[in-house]
């Protein structure tokens, strides 16, 4: 039994064949392409969930770091800093420091900052203490006589 030769098949199985091989080449191709197209999705939504996880660890530690500061604002030192620094309170062991000028006037001791920029300051006119606050980086130092 042999087999037949492709040129002795009729014509129009040739050309049901060279169809038919089309069709499957053509399936196999849309196959491919739509496999690739899945994979390129799939990599693309992995690296957005990677995104979104490294989002949600960092949103955690905010979070973390929120409630430790929480914590503290609540807490007695917190508010003993508060006092002392801002309010300029004292607690009752504390000693307090009274200046009293020349007219009789108490005032309060000025802080280290408030002495470094008094310090700093001569008696300069109005106009030239505003052209060196605004306009030099740090005023030239004068000398009084």
């Amino acid at each position: 039994m042999n087999m037949p030769h492709a040129s002795n098949l009729p014509k129009t199985t040739q050309r049901g064949a060279q169809v038919l091989f089309f069709v499957l080449a053509t399936l196999c191709l849309l196959f491919v392409m739509s496999y690739a197209s899945r994979l390129n999705e799939f990599a693309r939504v992995q690296h957005e969930a990677a995104l979104l996880e490294q989002k949600m660890e960092d949103a955690e530690r905010r979070q973390a770091e929120l409630l430790a500061y929480q914590d503290y604002v609540q807490s007695e030192a917190y508010v003993a800093q508060v006092g002392r620094e801002e309010l300029n309170m004292v607690q009752p062991d504390d000693n307090v420091v009274v200046i009293i000028d020349a007219n009789g006037q108490a005032q309060m001791a000025p802080n280290r900052q408030e002495n470094d920029l008094r310090a700093n300051i001569v008696q300069l006119p109005i106009w030239r203490q505003w052209f060196n606050l605004f306009v030099q980086q740090s005023p030239a130092p004068r000398f009084r006589r």
